[in-house]
């Protein structure tokens, strides 16, 4: 792949080898580690959460229907995530030059992907437990996994709805403010984790972590429209 790419390179660009000026390099670090910080947040709560999970349950039965609820959300979603990721490329190259046309195209993928969330979210809960039942466990875990399962549906997919905002906020170089925005997941479910001590742990986590993750896409979605309220006329 790596031949393949270079040939392909040196046969359709310019590109060649040059040295690398100390101004370059300090450039790419520095935006490297801005896209560092941001990819710790997204990889790290996750593993983070199961292993206190773990520390705290003890039940690797109960564990296993806490992992099961992420994938199966995860799994659901995943379409919505795929129409935004795609974009950051375009972003990336046409944000400057058709800026109010990028604006545009965001909102017309954030009504799709309301569309297809919406639709996600009543077909698992009309026909999310009868399709879990095929996974053969016992009535109280299946009701147990169904519960947590839609609320992260629910959570999770708010996310995968603005995404197309954040990639948005990546291609144009906010990434401070994308930071910040990926940070209110952890402090805000942090935060929760103990104010929710008087319910059960399961849902103590997903409680925590649904309401960081709702609070993070609301935050993201009003700030995409304050920073281009009087950039575009929003059309259909």
């Amino acid at each position: 792949m790596l031949l393949f790419n270079i040939i392909y390179i040196k046969q359709h660009t310019t590109i060649k080898i040059i040295k690398v000026t100390k101004k370059d390099l300090k450039h790419v670090i520095k935006k490297s580690l801005a896209f560092l910080n941001i990819g710790l947040i997204n990889s790290m709560i996750m593993p983070i959460m199961r292993y206190a999970f773990v520390i705290l349950v003890a039940d690797v039965g109960l564990y296993a229907i806490f992992d099961l609820s992420f994938k199966i959300a995860m799994l659901a979603n995943s379409f919505i995530l795929s129409l935004a990721t795609p974009m950051f490329a375009v972003f990336s190259k046409e944000i400057q030059e058709n800026s109010r046309k990028m604006i545009q195209v965001s909102y017309r993928i954030f009504y799709i992907s309301t569309a297809l969330y919406l639709t996600t979210t009543l077909a698992y809960y009309l026909f999310g437990s009868y399709f879990l039942t095929f996974l053969n466990i016992s009535s109280k875990n299946l009701d147990l996994l169904y519960n947590i399962t839609f609320l992260l549906i629910i959570s999770l997919g708010s996310v995968a709805l603005v995404e197309i905002f954040y990639r948005y906020f990546l291609a144009n170089n906010q990434l401070i403010k994308a930071f910040l925005l990926k940070l209110i997941v952890p402090i805000i479910g942090l935060m929760l984790f103990f104010v929710f001590k008087g319910i059960d742990l399961i849902y103590r986590f997903i409680y925590a972590y649904g309401t960081g993750l709702i609070i993070s896409a609301i935050a993201i979605a009003l700030s995409f429209m304050i920073y281009n309220k009087n950039k575009i006329s929003i059309k259909i």
